[in-house]
C-alpha cells in the first residue's frame, strides 16, 4: 500500500511531539501567562499596565520564533539524522510527498503553537481589556504567532540546507530581536505631526496676547475626534493674517516629515511590524515611564490623546463644521469659543491698574440684568457661594478658570445633565416644529424673538440650579468650579 504525505506527516508529527521542546515550551508560555495576567491584574499600578502587557506580546512573539526555529530543525534536520527518515523511504513515497508531508507536520505544530498563544492572550491580558476587545486581541496575537510561525520555520529550513543547526537557528533569533527592539526605539523618539506641530505653535511669545509666536488659539471640540481647532486671538481679528497662514502652513509642513523615518521603518521591517500591530494606538508606550508627559498637546481643552505617530496631518482652512446664520443678509459663520478667542495672558493686570490703563477688548465683562439697580433682588444674594467681594452679579469671566472647569470630568458630566435637562424641559416637539417654520419662512425678527425668550429662559433655569440645595453644582467641592460659576 502505497504512503501518501498525509500519512507520512501524522508520523512525523506523532515521532515530533515526543520530544521535549514540543511539551515544554507551551506549557511554560501557559503558566507564565497565568502568572503575568496576575501580576498584572493585582500588583502592577495601571499606568504601567499597557507598557508591560505589549512588552509581554513581544515576548510572546520572540518565543514564536524560538519555537519556529527548533520545531523547523526537528521535521527537517533531525528525522534525517536520527535515521527516521530512512525507514519512512523504505515505503513507497514521493520526493515531493515528503516535502509536502513535512510542510503539513510543521503546519500541525504551528497551530497548536497558535492556540497556545490564544490562550496565553486570555491568560495574560485580561486585566488589560474588555472582553470583547480581549477576544479579538487574542484572536489576532493567535493569528500574528502563525504568521511569524511559519515565516521563521521557513527561513530556518531554508537556513539549514546550507548552514550548520545551531547558526541556521541563531540567525533567525539574532535577526528578529535588534530589528523589532531598533522600531521600538524609534517609536520612543517620533511624536505624531500634530504634537511636533504644536511644539511650534505653543512657542512663547509674551508680546502677543496669546501668549505663542502664532498669536493662536488651539483648541479640542469635546466630540472624541482627532481634529485640533485654530483661531486668531482677539475678539476684532475675525480672520487670520497673511503672516498667521503662512507661519502655520510652514509648521505644518515641516512637522509632517517629523516622522518620517519610523513610518519608512515600520514599512520595511517585518520583525517590527509583527509587533507593532499590537499597539492599537500608535503612541508612545514608553512615555509612561516618565512623570511628566511630554506632550505639547495636553494642555489643550478637550484633548483626547487620539493623534497618531502613522498619520500625516493637514492644514485645513475649511473646516468641516456646521455654520450658523448670524445676520438678516443670510451670513453663516462659525461659532467659536469667544471665552477662549478673548483670552489675554497680560488680563491680570486689570486688577491692580488704573482705568486708563486697562486692557480692553479681552476676557469676558458681565452683569445681570438690573445688576445697577440696588433695590431689585436676586435669586444669587441667597447664595452660600457668595462672598463680600465676589459675586456672579458682575464681573470679569477669564479663560483661565473656564479651562480649569471644562478640564473636570465631573463638572462636564454635571453640566452635560444640566443641558439634557433643560433640552427635555423647553426644545418640545411644538418648539421645534413651530422653529423649523419660522427659519422656512425667513421671519427674522420673530426668530430672534424667540431666541431672546429662549435666552431668558436659560438664564432663569440656571440661576434657580445653581441656587437649588439639591443640584449637583451647589453640592459638589471644587475651587475651580466656584471660579469659574462665580468670577
Amino acid at each position: 500500500m502505497k504512503l501518501n504525505f498525509f500519512k507520512y506527516s501524522q508520523f512525523a508529527f506523532y515521532t515530533i511531539l515526543k520530544k521535549k521542546s514540543s511539551i515544554i515550551l507551551p506549557i511554560f508560555t501557559l503558566i507564565s501567562s497565568l502568572i503575568i495576567g496576575l501580576i498584572l491584574k493585582f500588583v502592577v499600578n495601571n499606568k504601567y499596565v499597557e507598557l508591560l502587557s505589549f512588552l509581554y506580546v513581544f515576548i510572546l512573539i520572540t518565543l514564536t520564533v524560538v519555537f519556529s526555529c527548533i520545531k523547523a530543525l526537528n521535521i527537517f534536520k533531525d528525522l534525517e539524522q536520527e535515521g527516521l527518515e530512512i525507514i519512512s523511504l523504505s515505503k513507497p513515497l514521493t520526493r515531493e510527498s515528503l516535502i509536502i508531508g513535512k510542510l503539513l507536520c510543521l503546519t500541525f505544530f504551528g497551530l497548536i503553537w497558535s492556540l497556545t498563544l490564544l490562550i496565553s492572550s486570555f491568560l495574560s491580558l485580561y486585566a488589560v481589556y474588555s472582553f470583547l476587545y480581549l477576544f479579538l486581541t487574542s484572536l489576532l496575537l493567535g493569528f500574528v504567532g502563525l504568521i511569524t510561525y511559519l515565516l521563521f520555520s521557513l527561513f530556518t529550513v531554508l537556513l539549514s540546507y546550507k548552514l550548520a543547526q545551531k547558526i541556521s537557528m541563531i540567525i533567525p533569533f539574532v535577526l528578529f530581536i535588534p530589528l523589532s527592539l531598533t522600531g521600538m526605539i524609534l517609536s520612543i523618539n517620533v511624536k505624531s505631526n500634530v504634537d511636533q506641530a504644536s511644539f511650534y505653535i505653543n512657542k512663547e511669545y509674551k508680546n502677543h496676547h496669546s501668549g505663542n509666536e502664532a498669536n493662536v488659539e488651539p483648541y479640542y471640540l469635546n466630540n472624541h475626534k482627532d481634529e485640533l481647532f485654530l483661531i486668531p486671538n482677539g475678539v476684532n481679528n475675525k480672520e487670520f493674517s497673511v503672516e498667521q497662514v503662512k507661519y502655520l502652513e510652514d509648521v505644518v509642513n515641516y512637522s509632517n516629515s517629523s516622522s518620517n523615518i519610523w513610518q519608512i521603518y515600520s514599512w520595511l521591517s517585518i520583525p517590527y511590524q509583527l509587533v507593532d500591530v499590537f499597539n492599537f494606538k500608535n503612541k508612545n508606550l514608553f512615555a509612561s515611564l516618565s512623570d511628566k508627559s511630554n506632550s505639547n498637546l495636553d494642555k489643550y481643552i478637550y484633548y483626547n490623546n487620539l493623534d497618531d505617530i502613522s498619520y500625516k496631518y493637514k492644514l485645513d482652512k475649511k473646516p468641516n463644521l456646521k455654520k450658523y446664520k448670524t445676520s438678516a443678509n443670510n451670513t453663516y459663520k462659525y461659532i467659536v469659543p469667544g471665552i477662549l478667542k478673548s483670552h489675554s495672558i497680560h488680563s491680570q493686570k486689570n486688577d491692580n491698574t488704573s482705568g486708563h490703563e486697562e486692557i480692553v477688548d479681552f476676557d469676558i465683562i458681565y452683569a445681570a440684568e438690573g445688576a445697577d439697580n440696588k433695590d431689585k433682588e436676586f435669586l444669587e444674594d441667597k447664595n452660600q457661594l457668595h462672598t463680600d467681594n465676589k459675586t456672579n452679579l458682575v464681573g470679569r469671566l477669564r479663560w483661565i478658570y473656564v479651562y480649569e472647569a471644562l478640564s473636570d470630568p465631573v463638572f462636564n458630566q454635571i453640566a452635560k445633565e444640566f443641558v439634557t435637562s433643560f433640552n427635555k424641559q423647553y426644545f418640545t416637539k411644538e418648539f421645534n416644529k413651530e422653529f423649523d417654520k419660522l427659519v422656512k419662512q425667513n421671519k427674522t425678527k420673530e426668530i430672534d424673538n424667540k431666541l431672546k425668550e429662549l435666552n431668558k429662559k436659560l438664564m432663569t433655569y440656571l440661576s434657580e440650579y445653581l441656587n437649588n440645595k439639591e443640584s449637583k453644582i451647589y453640592s459638589y467641592n471644587n475651587n475651580n468650579i466656584f471660579w469659574s460659576i462665580c468670577y
